[in-house]
């Protein structure tokens, strides 16, 4: 593999790693049973929707109409499941990435997960001797971020153009 480029920025939530299936999809029905059982959850292909378009805070927020409260209530079901429950790299993934940090690649992450959680599932699959070492992204922009420096904005984009 010769670089064309010296830098990746990647997304990780279904992206990267098979997330949505396993833990945020669930994390989302536990929540829904429990602020708003009386209503139907969508289906695991709504919440990809959902999640596009309009967004998953437009959507908790204003078709769910969640409270600040219920927004915390939800924020500490999902933290939950994402801390407790590890999604799989997609096949060929961790063999593409390990073997372009190897040639001086680097990766930059800007995902709706937190920094902790991507930086356990990158150091879990180097811990497997099945796989081959791969590095923790150098920059990574999750949901911790302030809203304006986090994925959707540009902000995280400007910024590893910035420190590369």
């Amino acid at each position: 593999m010769s670089l064309k480029y010296k830098c990746l920025i990647l997304d990780h939530d279904d992206t990267i790693v098979d997330s949505s299936a396993t833990v945020h999809y669930p994390a989302y029905l536990e929540t829904m049973a429990n602020l708003r059982s009386e209503s139907k959850p969508v289906d695991l292909d709504g919440w990809f929707l959902k999640n596009f378009h309009p967004g998953i805070l437009e959507y908790l927020t204003g078709e769910l109409g969640f409270s600040p409260a219920e927004l915390e209530e939800e924020y500490r079901v999902w933290r939950s499941y994402s801390s407790t429950r590890q999604p799989h790299f997609y096949p060929g993934v961790v063999d593409f990435l390990a073997e372009y940090q190897k040639q001086g690649g680097r990766i930059a992450v800007v995902s709706h997960s937190e920094r902790d959680i991507i930086e356990r599932d990158y150091r879990s699959v180097s811990a497997d001797p099945s796989h081959p070492v791969l590095q923790v992204p150098e920059l990574i922009f999750g949901w911790e971020m302030p809203e304006d420096k986090r994925k959707p904005a540009p902000w995280p984009v400007l910024e590893t153009l910035r420190v590369y």
